[in-house]
């Protein structure tokens, strides 16, 4: 239905493609994971937050950590999370 309005109203044409991309897997360890608790997120020395955020957060998520590094342009590819860590975690 929303193609069809995109179609008629629109002139748009829209189509489905298969793309493959490179990404990087965030992965425990051998030595599994050695994350604090609780704390703030500092990344190069910078608590970290989102602009939404009144205060930073008291630890992030494994997902969100992958999230944040995705948009990172020096990394250049798309992170995701396969560590299956539960939680939130931060620096000490």
């Amino acid at each position: 239905m929303v193609r069809s309005v995109f179609e008629d109203r629109f002139k748009l044409k829209m189509g489905r493609q298969v793309k493959t991309v490179s990404v990087f897997a965030l992965i425990v360890g051998k030595s599994g994971p050695r994350l604090p608790d609780r704390g703030k997120v500092m990344i190069n020395g910078t608590v970290k937050q989102a602009t939404s955020e009144r205060e930073a957060p008291d630890g992030w998520t494994m997902a969100r950590l992958a999230n944040y590094l995705s948009s990172v342009r020096a990394i250049g590819h798309p992170v995701v999370d396969e560590t299956r860590i539960a939680g939130t975690h931060g620096s000490r």
